[in-house]
């Protein structure tokens, strides 16, 4: 699903099980591994620490996960404690997520310079499990002093060599994506984590080159929470040094997990007109006349439209004038004043 609009400009899809290879038929130890992965939530209640602790290493991700979040919830000794750590620096990649994964659910303070670390490894789960991890936490000023720079250096390191080609190990950037989250927000679920020690860093590097690298996320979800940042807490000088990349976002839609492409743009257009940049007026003209797809173009071209008769012309009772003024004394092209005001005045008729 998250991928479907990868294969579309190939025409070409590649079914699941089509010309399979035989050497990768489940025998029946991972079979039975697998039923019972099934149950292991409804089990996970009554299995002991050292059962657990194995249950950390285990094939399936589905006990690993659960064993993690189950020893976050036990108390746990010193001796319990080391040993998660060192799991953190173990041969075994099932291992240090899992690891990453549970020291993360404990804010476990000691474990975090190795867990940032971890955003470096070169397993791209354990890359996962530890940006998870960090998410989990709840900063003080004294982590955020120390970790902050790393992780937005190690975000915009970790990037896509180029955007233009998919990497089949990471294909929609989904440790990037999950980091992204971390740093500025995650607009959906309304958590902002670190945001408000990210919004301090120093300009333009390294945060503008931290944004701009949330910009080009190729999944919606973790661009729109990029976007969400900047249009609540970054200002004019900031808008006008990322407006090429911003115009960007408002002119292509994100290429995986568009569910909330609509949105990205929204509030893209949002930002740059909020700060009354007047090159995003073409951009916010495009959008009233783009389509999208199903209800989505509603969700930017309100913005568009809001923005053009509000915010770049403080809108009023009797408008015309008053934009019309205003338009001039900008020198608005006759062809786009004429394109805004034909627009004002079909909004207008057909208000109820």
């Amino acid at each position: 699903m998250y991928l479907l609009t990868y294969s579309m400009p190939l025409k070409r899809l590649w079914i699941t099980g089509k010309n399979a290879n035989p050497a990768h038929t489940l025998d029946n130890t991972k079979i039975a591994n697998a039923v019972a992965a099934g149950s292991y939530r409804l089990e996970v209640g009554t299995k002991t620490i050292p059962e657990l602790f194995t249950a950390l290493g285990e094939y399936d991700p589905v006990v690993r996960n659960y064993a993690a979040k189950q020893l976050a919830t036990r108390s746990l000794t010193g001796t319990d404690l080391t040993n998660l750590r060192n799991y953190l620096t173990s041969p075994n990649p099932n291992l240090r997520q899992s690891a990453c994964q549970a020291l993360g659910l404990l804010q476990d303070a000691t474990a975090l310079p190795t867990i940032v670390g971890m955003l470096n490894d070169s397993d791209v789960w354990v890359r996962y499990k530890a940006a998870e991890a960090i998410g989990s936490y709840t900063f003080t000023q004294a982590q955020a002093d120390s970790h902050l720079v790393t992780m937005l250096n190690t975000f915009i390191n970790n990037k896509a060599a180029d955007p233009n080609v998919i990497d089949w190990n990471d294909p929609i950037e989904m440790v990037n994506g999950k980091l992204s989250h971390t740093l500025f927000g995650n607009p959906i679920d309304g958590s902002n984590h670190l945001a408000h020690y990210t919004v301090t860093a120093t300009k333009p590097s390294p945060l503008y080159d931290a944004i701009r690298v949330g910009l080009r996320q190729p999944d919606s979800h973790p661009r729109f929470g990029v976007l969400s940042f900047a249009r609540n807490r970054l200002g004019v000088a900031d808008a006008q040094a990322l407006y090429p990349d911003l115009a960007d976002t408002v002119k292509y839609e994100p290429p995986a997990d568009r569910m909330w492409g609509a949105d990205c743009r929204a509030e893209a257009i949002s930002f740059i007109t909020a700060m009354k940049i007047t090159e995003g007026i073409p951009l916010a003209l495009e959008l009233l006349e783009n389509q999208g797809y199903g209800s989505g173009a509603g969700t930017f071209r309100a913005p568009a439209f809001t923005g053009i008769a509000w915010d770049w012309n403080e809108f009023a009772p009797e408008p015309y004038p008053l934009f019309s003024n205003k338009a001039r004394a900008r020198g608005m092209p006759s062809v786009i004043f004429m394109s805004v005001m034909n627009l004002m005045a079909s909004a207008r008729q057909s208000a109820p």
